[in-house]
């Protein structure tokens, strides 16, 4: 039997993979997955509450895996929505997903309601309690996060829409495009 989930967990969960599966939609290329197992090493198993991850061709195949079943090798991006697990997100999950190759990595802590936001590949981070995230691995996935906590998803869902307005987002989904377009050459 899988461990209980608490109510205000899935209250945040739900809007964080809604979020990333409508920047999916209007990006083609890139995948959201919902508490999948994800094969970090033979030592190293986790289950994120949600990432995003680039796809090599478009298939379903993430570009860093080589399962349908399990994720082998790190997503892009991995969110966790922590509450009573908050110091093992900040440390110890942290610390593996750092080690293991994620880019990014960002933990919705709502007792303090706040998002930590990790950029592993520049070695940054920053805390955020209002303003809008706006992702490195993933141009034009801006997060408002004062809507975020707030529970505001009309909000939540317009900022989105501005980040996938911008030109930093045309340029990616054109990345994208190109990528695919070699892949079908190769």
């Amino acid at each position: 039997m899988a461990s209980p989930v608490k109510l205000l967990h899935s209250d945040y969960h739900a809007p964080m993979t809604g979020l990333l599966s409508y920047y999916q939609s209007r990006t083609k290329g890139v995948k959201t997955s919902d508490n999948v197992t994800v094969v970090l090493s033979d030592d190293s198993e986790v289950q994120p509450d949600v990432c995003l991850r680039i796809l090599a061709d478009g298939s379903p195949l993430p570009s860093r895996s080589r399962s349908t079943n399990y994720l082998h090798e790190p997503p892009e991006l991995v969110i966790e929505v922590s509450d009573s697990s908050r110091n093992v997100d900040l440390n110890a999950k942290r610390v593996t997903y750092e080690n293991h190759g994620v880019q990014e990595y960002l933990v919705l802590n709502l007792r303090d309601a706040r998002l930590h936001a990790f950029d592993f590949a520049n070695a940054s981070s920053l805390e955020l309690t209002e303003g809008v995230y706006h992702s490195k691995c993933f141009p034009g996935l801006w997060i408002d996060v004062g809507a975020l906590f707030e529970e505001e998803l009309e909000h939540l869902y317009a900022t989105l829409q501005l980040g996938l307005a911008s030109p930093e987002h045309a340029e990616f989904v054109l990345h994208l495009e190109a990528r695919r377009a070699a892949h079908a050459k190769a």
